[in-house]
């Protein structure tokens, strides 16, 4: 019953959202949702609700930290950009780190797909 509960109220929201968006492009009303970057709640919520389940982990702190950069710079509360070739030095030397200090890796711990 919650399942189906859940599917009816998050079918419901996504339904209103489309049709406020559709009015917004046909330009029959202004329609925005709360704030600039309201999106990156997407980020947000999952990566706290990893927190509170399977505790501080690396990805769900990234994916965080990442959520809070892009929400705070789509509201212009700071002006840092974050560059591909940023991320992709972090991810190395995380990587590298792991591989050097953590535990033993393998294979399979670091599919991406």
């Amino acid at each position: 019953m919650r399942t189906y509960c859940s599917r009816i109220l998050f079918g419901a929201l996504l339904l209103v959202i489309g049709i406020g968006y559709l009015g917004a492009a046909l330009q029959l009303w202004d329609f925005t949702i709360f704030v600039p970057g309201w999106w990156t709640a997407f980020l947000i919520l999952p990566a706290i609700s990893s927190m509170l389940h399977y505790g501080l982990k690396i990805s769900n702190l990234f994916f965080l930290l990442f959520g809070a950069y892009l929400l705070a710079y789509a509201n212009e509360w700071i002006t840092f950009r974050i560059s591909w070739m940023l991320i992709g030095a972090v991810c190395c030397i995380y990587l590298g780190c792991r591989i050097l200090f953590g535990k033993k890796v393998t294979y399979y711990e670091y599919k991406f797909f």
